[in-house]
């Protein structure tokens, strides 16, 4: 038997049945009928599996419920969110615990909901997603004593828990190959100038380029404006870029799509990088090369912090969440 730990996923895909199942039954729970309950039990037996300790301590003394709010429309990326959302699940099925979702308005209406979920004891643990540049959620959060995980790059900003991305390599890994393909002229457009992530690209794209001997003058953080516009005004400007590196892979298939009906051609006239990976990145034409990284597996890890930290478990600190690779496509070709 393999040494690795067997886990819901492990013994729902050998009974052939869903981990919703699999979690009803070891926990005595109704909604599977008792031949099923029999047979995942003789499976889970024969497998030798046994809920982790830090899922026994969140079961024994706590609601059994981990929390995670969203800001209005300043969420972020889409695409981040939901792809984030399914590892969070995929983890917390397999401790049955469940996730309370929240929308907020504004920043302040976070911090309201945060004082209402500790005064009511609503949840166990908070996944902060999306930090802000001086986010009043965090010294809240910290004051407010709740078991708390911020998902970025907070090492230098607070002393919760973070489970991180390194955006520094990945920003190397785009500029060095857009460089080597002879791009001496490269755009940055971000999300929103008011997440800590942005800043973090920002500045790691800007040393990327530093680095690479190339200048840092074309960035920009949309907020009024859309992309292609900001795209289009630094294309009639006098030298404009010949490649451009977008935070959001939704904005760079819209964009990309938006500059061709405009005349622009990709990757002749602009080669594109979008940073994240999705479907439409795939099927838009030309394909787009991306900065990949398993956004599930970030969400499942982020999950497991928060989910040891709730045990007691405050060793870790910031963990480094997920690996980003290049993956090269038909959007980067050398300029004309």
């Amino acid at each position: 038997m393999s040494s690795t730990r067997p886990s819901i996923n492990d013994i729902a895909r050998q009974a052939q049945v869903s981990t919703t199942a699999v979690s009803y039954a070891l926990n005595d729970r109704p909604g599977v009928s008792e031949s099923t309950r029999a047979r995942i039990l003789a499976i889970a037996d024969n497998l030798g599996w046994r809920p982790s300790s830090a899922a026994r301590s969140l079961h024994s003394a706590h609601t059994n419920a981990l929390g995670l709010l969203s800001i209005g429309p300043e969420t972020g990326s889409a695409y981040f969110l939901f792809e984030f959302l399914i590892g969070v699940q995929a983890e917390l099925a397999e401790h049955d615990i469940l996730l309370v979702l929240h929308t907020a308005a504004d920043i302040d209406d976070a911090n309201e909901i945060y004082r209402r979920w500790r005064a009511e004891h609503r949840v166990d643990g908070i996944i902060l997603l999306n930090p802000f540049i001086d986010d009043s959620r965090i010294p809240l959060l910290t004051k407010l004593d709740i078991p708390s995980v911020i998902v970025g790059d907070a090492r230098r900003s607070s002393t919760l828990p973070s489970v991180w991305t390194d955006d520094w390599h990945a920003a190397r890994l785009a500029v060095a190959h857009l460089a080597g393909l002879g791009h001496r002229r490269i755009a940055r457009i971000g999300l929103h100038p008011r997440f800590l992530h942005s800043k973090v690209r920002r500045r790691a794209v800007m040393a990327a380029l530093g680095r690479a001997g190339l200048r840092s003058d074309l960035s920009a953080d949309p907020n009024d404006i859309p992309a292609d516009g900001l795209i289009l005004r630094m294309l009639s400007a006098d030298n404009p870029p010949t490649a451009v590196i977008f935070e959001d892979p939704t904005v760079a298939v819209r964009t990309t799509t938006a500059l061709q009906n405009a005349g622009v051609h990709v990757p002749r006239d602009l080669s594109v990088i979008a940073w994240d990976e999705t479907e439409p990145c795939r099927l838009v034409r030309p394909p787009l090369t991306t900065l990949h990284r398993d956004v599930r597996e970030y969400g499942r890890r982020a999950t497991r912090r928060l989910i040891a930290a709730v045990a007691g478990d405050m060793t870790g600190g910031h963990v480094k969440g997920t690996t980003t690779r290049l993956v090269i496509r038909d959007s980067t070709i050398p300029p004309k």
